[in-house]
């Protein structure tokens, strides 16, 4: 609080819930924030430390930002969260240390390396909302 001012992500003090083996959709998405209700959820094997800073990142942004999660402002979310967990663990890998042990999903120095794109594509991709 004394370091950025604020009382949790949402500056009011909020109480956060998180699931671990989390069921249903979250299955395929391996972690969630869901705005809203406070609620972060991860499905089995994918709590690590860098991965719960990208998750309560996404809830710094929609507490704090106009960045609605689709198109050009969706794909700005999802890169400010993989930022903000690589300061959190100090690593460009995002995934590595999660609880299941599966290793990285994502290389934010070599993002090709796990199938990410390394740039912005000519047309908006939709299916991850940018």
């Amino acid at each position: 609080r004394n370091t950025y001012g604020m009382d949790s992500y949402d500056n009011d003090g909020e109480d956060i819930e998180a699931y671990v083996h989390a069921g249903g959709p979250v299955v395929s998405a391996a972690a969630r924030y869901m705005p809203g209700c406070d609620i972060f959820e991860f499905s089995n094997g994918n709590v690590g430390y860098d991965v719960v800073a990208h998750e309560f990142t996404h809830a710094i942004i929609g507490q704090s930002s106009n960045l609605v999660y689709q198109n050009q402002s969706g794909a700005l979310n999802e890169s400010y969260s993989d930022i903000f967990a690589s300061i959190a663990d100090g690593d460009w890998l995002i995934g590595n240390g999660r609880t299941g042990g599966g290793g990285p999903f994502r290389d934010m120095a070599e993002p090709r390396r796990f199938g990410q794109p390394d740039s912005m594509p000519p047309v908006m991709m939709t299916a991850d909302n940018g």
